[in-house]
């Protein structure tokens, strides 16, 4: 489908931020370790920070069931096969990898604002999208992470559930299982649609069994798992072995504020705080959700969010809500205040500097 005026200003946005964002990075790099940048390999390098390099060695190795190898077995495998399949037109697997996560972030910006379009005016919608891409924790949109590619199947899965178009939404949604485990839950949120349907109309529609498409992406990872290790689920044995992580109650995030008695403050902030405040300020956006939002949306949020909180020592939180993507509707329909809106921003951009410059310093930054 060709693109409306409207969107291809929002594409054009998304590469000014992503320019601006790898320039920060750059600049904090070069001013904290008084070094500069001075070749494209220099520069790129900079970018390549945790599990980066695991994308990258599936990439260009493959899965191993050996030693740091295995650990390659807990990511799963859409992200790394683009990545392969763009690496002979780039000469760079990061390069491919970055060439996917720029267009896929552009894809997430139309995306957004198509289905923002279905419920609200054109404003709200762009407000949406500009929320998202400032979000302080939205550079991951734009590095080699999988987040710009799963919240595109995700985010299109739901324009096509909302328009009706059940086929494509399970197609949709089954790519977003083959990207990143919770797309899972989109069968919860579709099925809550389709019961919402139901009640309005008092008919049954076939077409929704098309949701059953949504767990074939996880169900080929499994067979990928076993073909390699003999376990399906090795997968989740790798997960919890190297990163010591297991599902506990949800109130257990606030026991990572203990990390301040005994981390250095840098530390104790993404590993502690940042993390408790994330997970908090997930739990209020899901109740507005409830409020304000269709059901299919609220069951989305308080699914991630409940997947967010239960992890035992959750490092990742405030990258993983990027995901509850209804949040950034729900700002976009509290700017209309321009209070509000002047908060909100101010908000994003000075946390989006923060920890934009802590990854490209290296320092752990979710």
């Amino acid at each position: 489908m060709l693109l409306s005026r409207d969107e291809w200003e929002l594409v054009a946005m998304v590469l000014i931020v992503k320019a601006l964002l790898f320039w920060y990075g750059m600049l904090s790099f070069e001013i904290h370790y008084n070094k500069w940048i001075t070749s494209r390999e220099d520069a790129i390098g900079l970018l390549n920070h945790w599990d980066v390099g695991q994308y990258l060695n599936i990439a260009t190795l493959g899965y191993g069931t050996t030693g740091d190898a295995r650990l390659r077995l807990a990511f799963y495998p859409l992200y790394p096969w683009l990545i392969r399949l763009l690496t002979p037109v780039f000469r760079s697997p990061h390069l491919a990898a970055l060439a996917v996560t720029t267009i896929a972030s552009m894809a997430v910006a139309v995306a957004l604002f198509r289905l923002m379009k279905i419920d609200f005016d054109e404003a709200v919608a762009r407000r949406a999208v500009w929320f998202l891409f400032i979000f302080p924790t939205s550079y991951f949109l734009h590095i080699a992470y999988t987040e710009s590619l799963f919240l595109f199947f995700v985010i299109a899965a739901f324009v096509a559930c909302r328009r009706g178009d059940w086929l494509y939404a399970g197609i949709y949604g089954a790519l977003a299982t083959l990207t990143h485990d919770t797309g899972i839950l989109l069968i919860a949120a579709f099925g809550v649609e389709g019961l919402q349907e139901l009640w309005q109309t008092r008919r049954w529609n076939l077409r929704w069994l098309w949701v059953s498409l949504i767990p074939l992406g996880f169900g080929f990872f499994m067979l990928v798992n076993y073909h390699l290790a003999g376990n399906p689920l090795a997968f989740v044995t790798v997960a919890g072995e190297h990163w010591t992580n297991r599902l506990t109650v949800p109130w257990a995030a606030y026991n990572q504020l203990g990390v301040n008695t005994w981390m250095s403050p840098p530390d104790a902030i993404t590993h502690g705080m940042a993390i408790m405040l994330f997970v908090a300020g997930g739990f209020i956006a899901t109740l507005a959700s409830a409020w304000w939002l269709r059901p299919c949306y609220t069951m989305w949020m308080a699914s991630n969010w409940l997947i967010i909180a239960m992890q035992s020592w959750d490092m990742s939180a405030p990258r993983l809500v990027l995901a509850m993507f209804p949040i950034f509707m729900l700002e976009a329909m509290v700017s209309r205040n321009r209070l509000a809106s002047a908060a909100l921003t101010v908000w994003s951009i000075l946390f989006l500097a923060l920890f934009c410059g802590e990854f490209f310093k290296g320092h752990w930054a979710f």
